[in-house]
């Protein structure tokens, strides 16, 4: 995983997305050993308390986070918020928001966002991915007049989601990439 931090890395930008990082204590402290060495420093979404299974080396959590250069200011304002919106998502782990400051200093919020994979062929799976797809929609409501940039990994066909094509039919809304599957 080291090798592969250090390969992202190697992108030059000031912020990295990761979604379904799948990491257990000792291996998120390896990956912030590596950070620290090029000037990184990881932002871990919320992971909620598991039971602990086999010990806390095998208790790993499907989680995001974001690599962010240490030069870039950010600033986790949902860290310590007890808005329902928020403890929702951040209850998820697949739910991490930072706000950065632009060039001319104006804010901009970078989300990562990982909804579940299979939602297409699972009812129950697509009805939790429609429901992140929400708190994450409402979320930005609240900032409404700061920008959002989302990196999401719907895992759905857009046809198939009322949110994404709710959204998509929004002008609030733009979509920088295609939806892919």
């Amino acid at each position: 995983l080291s090798s592969a931090t250090k390969t992202v890395l190697g992108c030059n930008s000031h912020i990295y997305a990761l979604q379904e990082v799948n990491a257990s204590y000792w291996i998120k402290k390896k990956i912030e050993q590596t950070l620290r060495k090029v000037d990184y420093e990881a932002q871990w979404a919320h992971t909620p308390i598991r039971p602990n299974v086999g010990g806390d080396r095998a208790n790993s959590a499907l989680t995001t986070a974001s690599f962010v250069n240490k030069t870039i200011k950010h600033t986790d304002i949902a860290a310590n918020d007890q808005d329902e919106v928020v403890t929702q998502l951040r209850d998820t782990a697949r739910w991490k928001e930072l706000v950065v400051p632009t060039s001319s200093g104006s804010p901009i919020f970078i989300v990562c966002l990982y909804c579940y994979s299979g939602a297409n062929q699972d009812s129950a799976l697509m009805k939790l991915n429609e429901n992140l797809l929400a708190l994450a929609s409402t979320r930005m409501y609240m900032f409404r007049k700061i920008p959002h940039f989302i990196c999401c990994d719907a895992n759905v066909v857009l046809l198939k989601s009322d949110t994404l094509s709710n959204m998509s039919n929004n002008p609030n809304f733009s979509n920088l990439f295609p939806f892919v599957c």
